[in-house]
């Protein structure tokens, strides 16, 4: 894992987001308290992280898939953005309960050392832009990116015409079961969604009325959409929960929704370094806002019809 240096009070920053010990779905995060911003106290930052990978994938097992360190070593771990489910004292990533689709900063103080390793960890997956999709200019289709890289569409088997990925499919009995429990966890209906490719389908989901038969500015819809990837993953079942908005115009799209969904891309789609964006910065003093400085779910803000 490549290492990279910066000024301390960037790392500071990295500190003051959050560590996360988590279960994916209900358990809270760990706060940042004052202590864990002291461990790094006057650290220079150097070494590497000794994982044995940078990318992780999700296994369809019943067991808990943990990922650790290869070398033991005493000291304090922490992660950026929030989502990554790592043990602060081992170090020790639950892969299948951390968010997918993301790449995480990673940091390690050594106890009693004066340097921190920093490097990048990504548990691999789709996720969406956070962004204003404007019908007027043909922005129709929300497209899923394949690992935190722009333009890098989901593994498919429509080109090379073999089994291919799995998006949103009815027929699978493992799907069914868990949205029969969580029955608000359903996509809306009238909602279409490409079950090879994972395209989601802005233009009818206004004319299929998925925001109602007339579309009040500033209606919700949110669901969670099942996957399997035909990648390393082996197709084990992923998902990830989607935030839809309706508006009829730009112009209507309330600013701090547009911070929030600018804040979401930046920390979601930027190059995995640690030095941290003007985003991270704002999510040290988040407060109560601490949905607004996650980077999920990905708000789709649908304008026009």
């Amino acid at each position: 894992m490549q290492s990279i240096s910066f000024p301390l009070s960037a790392l500071t920053l990295v500190v003051g987001l959050v560590l996360t010990s988590c279960q994916k779905d209900t358990e809270p995060g760990v706060n940042v308290t004052p202590a864990m911003v002291s461990a790094i106290g006057n650290s220079s930052v150097s070494g590497t992280l000794p994982y044995s990978s940078t990318v992780f994938y999700y296994r369809e097992q019943a067991e808990a898939y943990i990922e650790s360190p290869q070398k033991n070593q005493s000291g304090t771990y922490g992660a950026s953005p929030k989502g990554l489910v790592i043990n602060p004292t081992t170090g020790a990533i639950d892969v299948n309960k951390s968010e997918s689709g993301l790449t995480y900063q990673v940091w390690f103080k050594p106890t009693g050392s004066s340097e921190t390793s920093v490097g990048a960890v990504t548990i691999a997956g789709i996720n969406f832009q956070s962004r204003i999709y404007n019908l007027a200019l043909g922005d129709a289709f929300a497209k899923p990116l394949y690992n935190v890289q722009n333009n890098v569409a989901a593994p498919s088997g429509v080109e090379s015409k073999v089994a291919g990925s799995e998006f949103a499919n009815d027929n699978d009995k493992a799907i069914a079961a868990l949205l029969n429990v969580n029955t608000q966890q359903k996509k809306p209906k009238g909602l279409e969604i490409d079950s090879q490719l994972g395209t989601i389908n802005l233009r009818r989901a206004v004319a299929n009325g998925v925001f109602g038969d007339n579309p009040v500015d500033g209606t919700v819809r949110n669901f969670r959409l099942y996957y399997r990837l035909n990648d390393a993953s082996k197709k084990a079942l992923n998902y990830i929960d989607v935030r839809l908005h309706y508006y009829s115009r730009v112009s209507a799209v309330p600013s701090s929704l547009l911070s929030q969904a600018s804040y979401k891309s930046s920390a979601t789609f930027r190059t995995a370094t640690p030095t941290p964006t003007v985003g991270a910065a704002m999510s040290v003093t988040e407060g109560n806002s601490n949905e607004a400085r996650t980077p999920r779910p990905p708000d789709i803000i649908i304008v026009g019809d």
